[in-house]
């Protein structure tokens, strides 16, 4: 009796996974690429090396290979990181800041032909300060700046994987 339960239970997990398998699911932020993307090389400007990282790490991910010359190139440039305060206590003291990034990305083909003409790409966030616990709000915001690398990094692979239907 245990068995035919078992059974039954290893049966309708094969089969609720060939049906989500089939309808096209697919996680949030994986993505199909083309052969003729499957390989880039990415050229930076002005940008920091964390959002290099994670633009890099998003396209490995993505099943596309980052190499030193590829015959797509993917220029990065002008990141600008901006923190400014969103709201004030009675005090005048800052309660809320906005933290912000802006970069602009365009992708040319090794001839230098534009593929995806210049663009710019932003993500923000909105925390509030803690007086009490200002290691915690330092911390809150290290992390809130890794979210925002890598939502930029998605939108920026979203830009990237657009070429093929061009």
């Amino acid at each position: 009796m245990a068995m035919s339960l078992r059974i039954r239970h290893w049966c309708f997990l094969c089969l609720l996974t060939l049906m989500v398998s089939g309808c096209g699911f697919h996680l949030r932020g994986s993505y199909s690429v083309s052969d003729e993307l499957s390989h880039v090389s990415i050229v930076s400007e002005s940008v920091s090396p964390a959002m290099v990282r994670a633009v890099t790490q998003a396209m490995t991910l993505n099943g596309v290979e980052v190499l030193p010359e590829a015959d797509i190139q993917l220029l990065l440039k002008n990141q600008s990181d901006i923190r400014r305060t969103v709201s004030l206590t009675r005090l005048a003291r800052s309660s809320e800041y906005e933290l912000r990034t802006v970069i602009h990305l365009s992708v040319v083909d090794r001839d230098g032909n534009e593929l995806l003409p210049e663009r710019t790409l932003y993500a923000e966030r909105v925390y509030s300060i803690d007086p009490d616990n200002i290691t915690a709000t330092e911390t809150q915001e290290i992390i809130l700046k890794e979210q925002i690398r890598r939502e930029l990094a998605q939108q920026i692979m979203r830009q990237y994987i657009r070429l093929k239907s061009s």
